[in-house]
């Protein structure tokens, strides 16, 4: 194995890279044609000859919690960390916020796998993963292991301060349909920062991973292998992925702690995807595809609050979130999708010019990206790598924003259009601070999840949609090969909008009566293309999609509406009858009843003053 260079847009550092959240480290061989069905992983298959640059479209937005790090788990010293620039010279972790050697410290960042509920009022934990039935029914999986046991950097987090603990990623186990058993990891993390000061925790970003795999024992299952002969640096300490000793000499005992993947098991190389490994354990996880058609559902109790817009790849979303004593319950139910893959070798030297005109020959950078790159093969001295002829550099866009867009709509002739691979992917994260700016301040909340966009394209616009106040409609841009890896089957596209209703009536200054919406999906050219279309309200949450449309770069726009309150109606005045004359009111006097007598005779004489009759007198 060669030294692999991993170069980010804040530092160099000699790190195997992430992917999903996961631990992935390219091969390092002559690249060989392999044909992969729709689904399956893909394995990078780099070219190490000098001279090279290599194309490789593939989504890692989701497996750094948006800076993050990754899937380990860790509480960090940020005052050391910021002191030294990033290249410090002892162990910046903590066991918890009362570490004795963390004690002074003001600010911390931290990335937290949550580990597994156990009892009732667990909080800050992953509760339940399992499978959603056709009837909507869902049934729990089987929880098995962690995986690695314990993460290289576990720390104790603090429920009162809204701290998670530090653990690793949770295996499952769920029949499938014909009777066989399929393992599934399921990485849930946040990442944030913790002031001592005054006791606050921020949530930066959040991550959610599925995936099935095969684990099998490492090649190399004795002693834990403690030198890189193969690759002649001097030899690191067995580890976990998470933060160690880097070394940065052939002989000498010369390192720096930084972020770094497992070193100890050796998991074999070839076309087989490893997304993980326990090094202790000598255990190797390799991702293989999901079975067809299935529904997948995840709930996590939290008090940490991820906040913000959320970017997925799943189709058919439905997120709840309901209170909870001490917190909220999360629950994510999606089906995973297929997600295009494009990699090519490439000498510098035979690069189309109209292409190799974009990208800057010093760093191999194309014009106007955020993410550049990895080298692989010898190591080579400043001058050397600026020599695109020496150089070996695999460039590596940014799956969203404009310029990644730009970029593979460049390259997409070169690859007649068509995909390298297709693998199925369910991920939900929230997206960086980067990806908003500029977003509308209506998809901003710092209390709450306010929606979410998910997508099946290999390149996407970057952030929420853009609200256009010309046309009133959310624009969204996609870009994808149009044929899958045979070269001959359509890919189609999927499009789902999640949001809370708040935020379109915020955005259309609406009223709290009910909206309505259509949803249109535009080709390159401005024609618009045939999709399928759904669009409905419940909960508080407006659902849209749109599924089935054809690639390479469309835009989808929405448009929302709401009928308009009824004009008020203005009085009319009513006709005065000409006024009667009010007889006048007597008041009812009472009359009075005497008994008058003559003789035997009696008489009865009632009047308002009576009177005895005459020969009468009155008894």
């Amino acid at each position: 194995m060669s030294l692999k260079i991993f170069k980010s847009k804040l530092s160099i550092f000699f790190l195997v890279p992430v992917f999903a959240g996961l631990l992935i480290s390219p091969t390092m061989a002559a690249p060989t044609a392999v044909i992969y069905a729709p689904g399956d992983p893909y394995q990078l298959v780099v070219n190490e000859e000098v001279g090279v640059h290599n194309i490789y479209f593939q989504d890692e937005s989701g497996s750094h919690g948006n800076g993050g790090g990754g899937s380990h788990s860790y509480l960090l010293n940020i005052d050391q960390y910021e002191q030294q620039h990033g290249r410090m010279t002892t162990d910046p972790t903590c066991t918890s916020l009362d570490d004795p050697k963390c004690t002074d410290v003001t600010n911390f960042k931290w990335n937290s796998v949550l580990p597994l509920c156990v009892q009732a009022n667990d909080i800050n934990c992953l509760e339940t993963f399992g499978e959603v039935k056709l009837d909507g029914s869902q049934v729990p999986a089987t929880f098995k292991s962690n995986f690695p046991s314990k993460a290289q950097n576990a720390y104790v987090g603090d429920v009162a301060r809204k701290l998670p603990s530090g653990g690793t990623t949770s295996v499952f186990s769920l029949t499938g349909p014909n009777g066989s058993v399929i393992t599934y990891m399921v990485n849930a993390y946040l990442s944030g920062r913790y002031h001592r000061g005054d006791a606050t925790t921020t949530v930066t970003g959040f991550n959610l991973d599925i995936l099935p795999v095969v684990i099998t024992p490492a090649l190399n299952p004795g002693p834990c292998i403690t030198n890189q002969t193969n690759a002649g640096f001097r030899g690191a300490d067995c580890t976990e992925s998470g933060f160690q000793k880097i070394y940065t000499s052939f002989s000498e005992n010369k390192y720096f702690w930084g972020e770094g993947g497992g070193e100890g098991a050796e998991c074999g190389t070839g076309t087989a995807q490893v997304t993980a490994i326990a090094t202790f354990e000598k255990l190797c996880a390799q991702q293989i595809a999901f079975p067809v058609n299935q529904k997948l559902f995840v709930k996590l109790r939290l008090n940490a609050t991820p906040t913000g817009w959320m970017h997925g790849r799943l189709t058919d979303p439905l997120i709840t979130i309901n209170k909870i004593d001490g917190g909220n319950k999360y629950s994510f139910v999606g089906s995973p999708v297929l997600v295009p893959i494009l990699y090519k070798d490439n000498f510098w030297k035979d690069i189309p010019v109209n292409i190799q005109s974009h990208y800057n020959p010093i760093n191999g950078n194309f014009d106007g990206a955020q993410c550049d790159g990895f080298t692989t093969g010898k190591i080579l001295s400043q001058d050397e790598f600026e020599n695109p002829l020496i150089r070996n550099f695999t460039e590596k866009p940014c799956a969203s924003g404009a310029t990644g867009i730009t970029e593979l709509n460049t390259w997409l002739p070169v690859f007649n259009n068509t995909a390298t691979a297709t693998p199925s992917v369910w991920n939900v994260r929230t997206i960086s601070a980067q990806e908003t700016q500029g977003a509308n301040k209506c998809f901003n909340d710092p209390t709450q999840l306010t929606g979410i966009v998910t997508t099946n394209s290999t390149e996407y616009s970057s952030g929420p949609p853009t609200f256009s106040a010309a046309t009133g409609t959310l624009d969204y841009q996609v870009a994808s090969p149009h044929f899958m890896q045979d070269g001959t089957t359509l890919f189609r596209g999927v499009y789902n909008l999640v949001m809370r209703s708040t935020v379109a009536r915020c955005l259309y200054s609406f009223s709290n009566a009910p909206v309505r919406a259509t949803v249109s999906v535009i080709g390159a050219s401005g024609d618009p293309e045939v999709a399928t279309v759904i669009v409905g309200e419940k909960d508080g949450w407006l659902y849209l999609s749109a599924n089935n449309f054809e690639f390479s770069s469309p835009t989808v726009q929405v448009k929302l509406s709401q009928d308009a309150p009824p004009a008020p109606v203005a009085p009319v005045a009513t006709p005065t009858a000409p006024a009667q004359p009010v007889a006048p009111i007597i008041a009812q006097l009472k009359k009075i009843t005497i008994t008058c007598a003559k003789g035997k005779t009696t008489k009865k004489v009632s009047a308002l003053k009576p009177v005895c009759p005459k020969g009468y007198v009155k008894k």
